[in-house]
């Protein structure tokens, strides 16, 4: 399916001033920092093969979560954080910028590897290289997992989320009210020695993604009778990284 990136249609740029100590401060009170794009008009649809379609509409949510949350957009080239309201938007693969609770106005975040961005307690970073094509690009954010989130320190797993817009079927002579629905798709990485490789959370499969120690991580997959099935598949790869970061 053709997919087209609302990032082509919303702007946004972000201007930190250079400083070699890390900084906090708030995006309403923060001058060096400029962020423009109105998403008023269009915050409620989805630009789907050209054209927009209302979120009223869909069964399910282009959002990882709907509200608004404590946010903090950290600048990795000098260390200054910016703290305002943030949501991840999985359709577009995105984060929208409220600047306070009060406001009404929505902007994005530029897409930049420059950025990490933190949301309550879940970490992103912006990944330019995956081994595989999603949704038409090798590049997007990731969802860090391990509890080491620096390639430098260890082995990082990542779990990218993309959605997918299946519209309903319209059957034949008679009445439907099914909607189209978004579906998300989850893979999984992992960084190590300068390489992003995917890993499958598959009991015969995971080991293989790791350049060495597998027969040891085959082991403990089997000793730790792990299965990787539903609920239990990202807590299991979390395990098997943090194990292999101790080999």
């Amino acid at each position: 399916m053709k997919h087209i990136h609302l990032l082509s249609i919303f702007t946004a740029i972000l201007i930190l001033s250079n400083s070699a100590d890390c900084q906090v401060m708030s995006l309403e009170n923060h001058q060096d920092l400029a962020i423009f794009s109105n998403m008023n008009a269009e915050r409620d649809k989805l630009m789907v093969d050209g054209k927009f379609v209302n979120t009223s509409v869909i069964q399910g949510s282009p959002y990882l979560e709907d509200k608004f949350k404590n946010g903090a957009i950290k600048n990795l080239q000098n260390d200054k954080i910016i703290t305002t309201n943030l949501r991840y938007r999985i359709f577009d693969d995105m984060f929208e910028i409220q600047a306070n609770s009060d406001s009404e106005e929505l902007s994005v975040l530029k897409r930049s590897k420059n950025y990490s961005i933190k949301i309550n307690n879940k970490s992103f970073v912006f990944v330019e290289n995956f081994p595989i094509k999603m949704k038409g690009v090798y590049n997007g954010y990731v969802l860090i997992l391990s509890n080491n989130n620096d390639p430098k320190d260890g082995v990082v797993l990542y779990k990218r989320i993309i959605q997918q817009y299946i519209e309903a079927k319209k059957k034949a002579n008679s009445y439907s009210n099914s909607k189209s629905r978004l579906v998300n798709e989850e893979y999984y990485f992992i960084a190590i020695d300068d390489k992003i490789l995917q890993i499958e959370p598959n009991r015969k499969k995971a080991a293989d993604a790791f350049p060495n120690h597998n027969s040891k991580l085959d082991k403990y997959i089997k000793d730790n009778k792990i299965k990787f099935r539903g609920n239990d598949e990202e807590s299991d790869l979390i395990k098997l990284v943090e194990y292999y970061n101790t080999l």
